[in-house]
């Protein structure tokens, strides 16, 4: 049974909606695939896809079956009775996924926490407080594995032995970044769980990350953002939570922050304004646990506790030399102030270094002595990592 599903899984040009389809029109994987040509036409399939699947993906099958054997490794299908049932209401919903670690766990009520890749260090402090609040009242925490508040979001949950799950935009034996391999482990350690709908081996492109957030909105009763730009994929995964009817949940921030502004447009579209886990946990009660009053005091400690941080370390950065008062937009610097760089290790290293400054995909062909196609797609990629900014066809470091 579940070859026939990687059949079709494999066979090009067959995505969610129409694998779906074709599992509608003939009632299962096993039908679509003893159907034949014309059979797959008269479903809504095209002849220019119908051809790709006489073609032998055996071999791909059989990797994947092989893969399956090992300890907690899953291959679940959409009819397969632990799917989990909020990821099946959305319109376009995997038709397979790939698993590591505890099944399970993907059924368990949830909170997505996204946002941006560069964080401010109080994103990341919310971060950890609202991570670790809401893994406590009983909610798992699903994210994607990306640098920032993703990351922060998934070690917060392990730090209190809490399990996370993280939705990649990958294949499970590609993790990306590599940086988040040991990361990734400690997922599994804790009893939490990998998710994917891409191929085992699928490297990382830019296109994937957006549909990947489907899936962690999908999974989710709600999703909190913390800190995002105007244009980031924690937006993406904010308003598809939107489009399924799922709660989204934003943490309003300093207007001089950038990172603060995805979070307040969405606010404008709708978004509940948070202030602390106390808004997210009556918002979903009947979910999670909202009476214990104890939590609840040590949480508005622990932000009080936290606004004195913050001022004092403000004071510590910018001493004030006389009691002169000085403009308050004087120590606003739109300039770099420190160099960046990525690990070596990371597929967009070289790329990164040569954006210092402004350049233009034709300089980075000729730089790089890449094709263009493949520039613009790694350059996507930095976008999507909140890297690098575009400007009239210019690239650079943020």
């Amino acid at each position: 049974m579940l070859d026939s599903w990687l059949t079709l899984f494999y066979t090009p040009y067959i995505g969610a909606k129409r694998f779906r389809q074709l599992i509608d029109h003939f009632g299962s994987a096993e039908a679509a695939v003893q159907a034949d040509h014309l059979e797959w036409q008269a479903a809504g399939i095209p002849a220019s896809v119908t051809q790709y699947r006489y073609k032998n993906y055996q071999d791909k099958v059989n990797q994947a079956l092989q893969w399956q054997e090992t300890k907690d490794h899953f291959i679940m299908t959409f009819h397969d009775p632990q799917y989990p049932p909020l990821l099946k209401e959305i319109h376009d919903p995997p038709m397979i996924l790939f698993i590591k670690g505890k099944v399970e766990i993907l059924s368990t009520p949830q909170i997505a926490i996204v946002g941006a890749r560069k964080p401010t260090e109080e994103g990341l402090y919310n971060t950890h407080l609202f991570a670790t609040e809401l893994a406590l009242a009983g909610l798992t925490v699903t994210s994607g594995l990306a640098l920032g508040i993703d990351q922060a979001a998934h070690h917060a949950t392990i730090k209190i032995e809490k399990p996370t799950i993280a939705v990649l935009g990958t294949g499970l034996n590609e993790i990306y970044p590599k940086a988040h391999v040991p990361l990734s482990e400690e997922i599994l350690q804790k009893g939490g769980a990998l998710v994917s709908e891409y191929p085992l081996h699928m490297p990382p492109k830019a296109q994937n990350f957006p549909r990947r957030n489907r899936i962690i909105a999908g999974l989710s009763l709600g999703t909190l953002v913390i800190e995002a730009a105007q244009k980031s994929g924690s937006l993406i995964t904010a308003r598809l939570s939107m489009e399924e009817n799922r709660e989204v949940f934003a943490i309003p921030g300093s207007i001089h922050q950038p990172q603060s502004r995805g979070c307040h447009q969405l606010i404008r579209e709708g978004a509940a304004l948070v202030e602390s886990t106390i808004d997210i946990r009556t918002a979903l009660s009947g979910w999670v646990e909202t009476t214990d009053s104890e939590r609840q005091a040590d949480l508005f400690k622990n932000q009080d506790q936290a606004n004195e941080t913050f001022i004092t370390k403000r004071h510590q950065k910018s001493p004030q030399k006389n009691s002169i008062r000085k403009d308050p937009t004087e120590n606003i610097n739109h300039n770099k102030t420190a160099e960046k760089s990525l690990p070596k290790e990371h597929p967009q290293h070289a790329l990164y270094a040569l954006l210092k400054s402004a350049k233009s995909i034709n300089q980075l062909v000729a730089l790089l002595n890449i094709d263009a196609s493949q520039i613009t797609a790694d350059l996507m990629m930095l976008e999507i990592e909140d890297l690098i900014v575009s400007d009239q066809g210019f690239y650079q470091q943020k």
